[in-house]
């Protein structure tokens, strides 16, 4: 791929008439309005600002719920796929099926669905067995991982 420039755009006005021309690095490009790109930088602004605040909210929620399971809970992992959602990983502390745990995160699983407070997330539960920590990495292979228990 060739060399390309790198530099600062400044659209002073979001009545300027002329067009912004975007090239992403795998060479697909298009053109947007200088209004319309005012307010998608806006929009998106308001977007990662709302999905902050979210994500913040949702790992003290995951945090109390870890709290009040910790005595069925070996490791509990939230990891940042790159796909943009999130696994909630539960490590249960036996290797035998815990069905209490399992009904637990399921709660847990509809509560999140199901609350306005978190609409910009979108979150898969996973509990499984009692295993080594390298086991369990195996769920967590793409994305950033915080590990609340161990």
């Amino acid at each position: 791929m060739p060399e390309q420039q790198r530099f600062v755009v400044t659209l002073l006005d979001e009545e300027d008439e002329r067009s912004v021309l975007v090239t992403r690095k795998n060479e697909d490009r298009f053109i947007i309005s200088a209004p319309d790109a005012v307010n998608a930088c806006f929009l998106f602004d308001s977007a990662m600002s709302r999905m902050r605040d979210q994500i913040t909210s949702l790992l003290a929620h995951l945090s109390d719920w870890i709290g009040s399971h910790r005595e069925r809970i070996k490791s509990a992992h939230v990891a940042f796929r790159n796909k943009g959602d999130i696994l909630f990983l539960v490590t249960q502390r036996e290797v035998a099926f815990d069905q209490k745990l399992c009904d637990a995160l399921a709660d847990l699983d509809s509560a999140v669905a199901c609350d306005p407070d978190f609409d910009a997330i979108q979150m898969e539960v996973l509990a499984i067995p009692c295993v080594s920590r390298a086991s369990a990495a195996a769920f967590l292979s793409s994305g950033h991982v915080i590990t609340h228990a161990k």
